[in-house]
């Protein structure tokens, strides 16, 4: 899949270090643009965070999909999941 820019947070799993600043990511997108994370708990270490994030990801007119869950915030399935996970936080 092409993608006009890449980014990682660098760190294996099980690292002590802060995330990779996903307003970096965010600062990126545009209408349209599909920011992917292998799995949500790789992007935001609370749910606070998370909503943040969802939102302004919403805000650019873009949408957040997770490779290894059925998140797609696209679709109204992705996005009542995200929300399920959110309960479990």
């Amino acid at each position: 899949m092409p993608a006009r820019h890449r980014r990682s947070d660098g760190y294996s799993e099980g690292t002590r270090r802060p995330r990779f600043p996903a307003h970096r990511v965010l600062d990126f997108l545009s209408a349209g643009d599909v920011p992917m994370v292998t799995r949500i708990d790789r992007l935001a270490r609370s749910i606070g965070d998370l909503q943040d994030i969802v939102r302004a990801v919403k805000a650019k007119g873009a949408s957040l999909k997770a490779t290894e869950q059925l998140i797609d915030t696209s679709t109204a399935a992705g996005k009542a999941f995200l929300d399920m996970l959110g309960v479990f936080a």
